[in-house]
């Protein structure tokens, strides 16, 4: 019989030891797990089991949980894992299973770090010995994971500086082994970061030698500030993705590829004096990258940005946009190669600068960008494409510029020495409001090609043709002051630097004060421009029609092209009185600042005209306003068909020859030539001038201004030569002028003019005027211009009355000889007294005596003959006694008393005696005081000698009564003269 006791002995032992090793590991770890907590600071500490089984490796914790006053519970719902025994014999360790549920896990720091209620000691410090060896041989122990899941996980993490909050809904991990690297791995977790929702999900190799890995990761409103508080402070915004991003790794290079769309909301950021934020930025496209080494090798992306309501403000700056769009291609070779093809696109936009403020409604520019880096920084950038501005608009103080649309299409090209463009800039209605003025362009446009040394900021080269219009120009009432219809620069280049040159200039259709034009221009040509900083030139300018027109006031002056110059300038005209009463209160003293340099230090730019011409007729208007009515009196017109100037050389004393021919009122015409030396040293000309058929009455005001006289009637013609040697003028006129006449503006209004004159300018006229009724004045006009006396106006003021003063007497001369021999220049003069302008020589009566002798009859015939001819002559009689007349009274007397004494007959005294016996008789015996009957008779004895010369020039000679004008008779007993009637003109 077997003895069975230890057999049942050696069972129980066994089964015992089973249990124990059964359930003694998962009781002894509860209970070290409890003590444990419990030294770290939890106050109260709850397992709710634990299960281990030590024979499959599995593990089962539920309801772990530790708490202490005011400390967050640490707590772990369910811990189920199990691990494979088997794989431990292959040197792996494999997790078939892992599960966590349920879990409370929150680390922040104070003092020192803790976890929830548990303090977290702090690690030793690390020992020389402690430190892995390098050249151990690695571990041959693999690990790995069958499957993973979480479920229901709140982790936080929390310091001064940061607190962030994870929580995980779901999260599963499938097959992950580093015995299989080449398996698929798959990872999915939902969950919420910082309360904002995360979903990942994964799938790949990514232990693999090669590894593969796509991530689909999405993020809804992630607000960006707790997680970057760390290390970026002032950073605020919640950030959006719905990304994929697919990594393959080969033995030589990386490639790395992401589509979907990533949106960042209400972003901020905020630093010392920076303040950038946009209410949405976002991303939408796909983007593939290769790298070799860790370093870029080539990139491509095709994707859309989009920002919205971006505001970037720092001290001096702010800068708002409304929208930016970005959407195309990029493309990148390395870290030296970029091109991107593509659009950009903005809405409105303000820059605002301390004294500038620029806005624009939208902008776009369409092309391509490649731009080449090296060592050194940018090697190269080129852009192709067209650039459009919409509404800019543009405030710097009292300047206010708006442009509907700025186009700029073509290639520029760069590499930071040089800069290049070719192409078309175009923009459309600009308006520019400086103070007062507006001007406002429909288009402006340029075709061709520039270049810019941008160390000297010189341009090098520059090329092509530029069209503006129309242009006008107004004020800010709306008043329109200038337009042009069109302004065209063609063939302009730089042939060198700083020297440009511009084929042709035109301009078309160009009007000065549009509502009531002042000018008018129909084209203006001017060919080959060229200028630099040290000369420039010009071959031919060449005008269109065009028309001119000048109102002239009271004061003779264009009052409406003063008044349009102070609405261009903003400014009073200065009146000609403050002017001169300025100029003789502040005489000018020579200074450093305003003394004129020698002629030593003075330099002359270069400049040479080749040809000024008129292409069509330039009509000129001149208009003068009444001083009484201010109304226009009847336009002047001038016609001026031809007018040239060549040769104009700033450096040169050459002549530079003229050409002028113009017609006055359609009837009157006027050439002028010659040539004149406009910048020599010492000016030089010559001329020749004609005027013929011009007529006289419209230049009435003119001649008002300066003689006091008006013009009736007269058509003028004129032959003029001279010249200018030396500075001094040389000039001979011949005037010859039909059918003219004069007559005073007002009383005293021509008093000036008479005295240089010497006589009224109407009587010189009319002794002038020929049978023919014209008028011939030889006029010189000599002078040096640089003396101050010497004017234009002034010296043919002084020289026409001292010609017409001559010419009257060398005709009167003529006229009366041989009665004018006596006749000099002395004895003409204004006579006050009498009125008259030129005394004549009497006609002499014998004393007592009023008939005409046999010499006075042969003189009036003179006299009448020379009114008959001029019947705007007119002729005052004076009839005079004087003391022979006296003389002879007193002795008639005497011979009647001695009659009447002696008883004798009286004889009265010889009327034939001579005129010298007869002064020398009243020189012997001086002749008592004139008595009121002695008075009396000879009173009635000077106005019979008048009356009969009137008489005989009227009955006798056919003179016109209306010729005639007699004075009150004259009686001057001291006279010692013989007796006369007094004649003047």
């Amino acid at each position: 019989m077997i003895n069975r006791k230890p057999l049942i002995i050696s069972a129980s032992i066994s089964f015992g030891l089973i249990i124990i090793i059964s359930f003694a590991p998962a009781l002894t770890l509860k209970y070290l797990a409890k003590q444990q907590m419990l030294e770290l600071g939890a106050e109260q500490t709850e397992i709710e089991s634990l299960y281990l089984n030590p024979w499959t490796g599995y593990v089962k914790l539920t309801g772990l949980s530790a708490t202490a006053k005011d400390q967050p519970e640490l707590k772990v719902g369910l811990l189920e894992a199990e691990l494979s025994y088997q794989q431990l014999w292959k040197k792996r360790l494999q997790i078939s299973s892992l599960v966590l549920n349920d879990i409370e896990l929150h680390l922040y720091q104070g003092q020192q770090w803790r976890l929830g209620p548990l303090t977290i000691p702090e690690p030793p410090a690390e020992s020389e010995t402690s430190i892995t060896d390098p050249e151990q041989p690695a571990t041959e122990w693999r690990a790995g994971i069958n499957s993973f899941n979480l479920s229901a996980i709140n982790v936080s993490l929390r310091n001064t500086q940061m607190s962030q909050r994870l929580s995980i809904e779901t999260a599963t991990l499938q097959r992950l082994h580093q015995w299989t690297p080449q398996q698929q791995t798959q990872l999915n977790l939902t969950g919420q970061l910082n309360d904002s929702p995360v979903v990942i999900s994964t799938q790949g190799t990514p232990l693999a030698t090669q590894p593969e890995l796509e991530l689909q990761l999405k993020l809804n409103k992630l607000d960006l500030a707790p997680l970057s508080s760390p290390w970026l402070t002032g950073l605020e915004g919640k950030l959006s993705a719905d990304l994929t991003l697919h990594l393959k790794q080969t033995e030589s290079e990386t490639s790395l590829s992401q589509s979907g769309d990533i949106i960042l909301a209400d972003f901020s950021f905020t630093a010392a004096s920076l303040a950038v934020s946009s209410q949405s930025l976002s991303w939408q496209g796909r983007a593939e990258q290769q790298l070799s080494a860790a370093v870029l090798k080539q990139a491509t992306t095709n994707s859309a940005l989009a920002i919205e309501q971006f505001e970037l403000t720092q001290p001096g700056l702010g800068v708002q946009e409304q929208s930016i769009q970005l959407a195309g291609q990029i493309s990148a070779i390395g870290v030296e190669q970029f091109n991107y093809n593509g659009e950009i696109s903005t809405g409105p936009a303000h820059i605002l600068l301390p004294e500038l403020k620029i806005s624009n409604q939208a902008r776009r520019w369409n092309g391509t960008v490649d731009l080449t880096l090296s060592d050194q920084g940018l090697q190269q950038l080129i852009t192709n494409g067209g650039l459009e501005l919409h509404k800019l608009h543009v405030a710097q103080g009292d300047l206010d510029l708006t442009e509907d649309l700025i186009d700029l299409n073509g290639r520029f090209e760069t590499n930071l020495e040089q800069l290049n463009f070719d192409g078309e800039l175009t923009t459309q209605p600009s308006l520019i409001h400086k103070q007062h003025l507006l001007l406002a362009t429909d288009q402006r446009n340029w075709k061709g090609k520039l270049a810019v040394d941008l160390e000297s900021a010189i341009v090098t080269a520059f090329n092509g043709d530029v069209i503006v219009g129309p242009i006008l120009l107004s004020h800010q009432d709306g008043d329109p002051l200038v337009s042009l219809s069109k302004l065209t620069l063609s063939n302009i280049e730089l042939p060198e630097t700083n020297r440009l040159h511009v084929g042709q200039l035109q301009l078309d259709e160009l009007i000065i004060a549009p509502l009531q034009p002042l000018f008018s221009l129909d084209q203006l040509k001017v060919t080959d421009i060229s200028g630099s900083e040290t000369s420039s030139s010009i071959d031919t300018i060449l005008l269109g029609a065009s028309h001119t027109e000048v109102e002239l006031d009271s004061n003779k002056k264009p009052h409406r092209w003063l008044a349009l110059a102070d609405r261009i300038t903003g400014t009073e005209t200065e009146t000609e009185t403050e002017t001169t009463t300025q100029a003789q209160a502040e005489p000018e003293v020579a200074t450093e600042t305003n003394k004129k340099p020698d002629d030593a230090e003075q330099t002359t730019y270069p400049f040479t005209l080749n040809q000024f011409a008129l292409g069509q007729p330039a009509k000129i208007d001149l208009i003068e306003l009444s001083a009484a009515t201010k109304k226009a009196g009847k336009p002047y017109h001038i016609v001026i068909n031809t007018l040239s100037l060549k040769q104009v050389d700033t450096t040169s004393d050459q002549a530079s020859p003229f050409d002028f021919k113009a017609q006055a009122n359609r009837l009157g015409s006027i050439n002028l030539s010659g040539d004149y030396t406009l910048f020599a040293e010492q000016v030089g000309a010559n001329w020749q001038g004609k005027i013929s058929g011009m007529a006289m009455p419209p230049f009435s005001k003119m001649m008002q201004s300066q003689t006091g006289y008006q013009i009736e009637s007269g058509k003028l013609a004129l032959d003029a030569n001279g010249t200018i040697t030396k500075g001094y003028v040389d000039s001979h006129n011949e005037l010859v002028i039909n059918n003219f006449i004069v007559a005073k503006a007002a009383a005293n209004s021509s008093d000036e003019f008479d005295g240089q004159l010497g006589m009224p300018l109407s009587t010189a006229v009319s002794l002038l005027t020929d049978s023919d009724d014209n008028l011939h004045l030889s006029i010189p006009v000599s002078g040096a211009l640089n003396d101050p006396k010497f004017g234009v106006q002034s010296a043919i003021n002084v020289v026409l009355a001292k010609v017409a003063r001559e010419a009257t007497m060398g005709y009167l001369a003529m006229s009366l000889l041989p009665y004018s021999a006596v006749l000099t220049l002395g004895r003409v003069a204004v006579n006050a007294i009498e009125g008259s302008a030129i005394n004549l020589d009497p006609v002499y009566f014998e004393p007592g005596s009023a008939e005409i002798t046999e010499q006075g009859i042969d003189y009036l015939s003179k006299i009448g003959g020379m009114l008959a001819e001029r019947e705007a002559l007119r002729l005052k009689l004076c009839g005079q006694s004087v003391a022979a007349d006296h003389q002879w009274l007193r002795d008639l007397k005497t011979q009647e008393a001695n009659k009447n004494t002696a008883g004798t007959p009286a004889s009265a005294p010889s009327q034939q005696q001579p005129q010298e016996k007869t002064q020398e008789k009243t020189q012997q015996q001086p002749i008592a005081p004139i008595t009121p009957e002695e008075r009396e008779t000879l009173q009635q004895l000077a106005e019979e000698r008048g009356d009969a010369v009137m008489i005989y020039l009227v009955e006798q000679l056919k003179v016109k009564n209306e010729q005639l004008f007699s004075c009150l008779a004259e009686v001057d007993s001291t006279m010692e003269l013989q007796p006369q009637v007094r004649l003047g003109l």
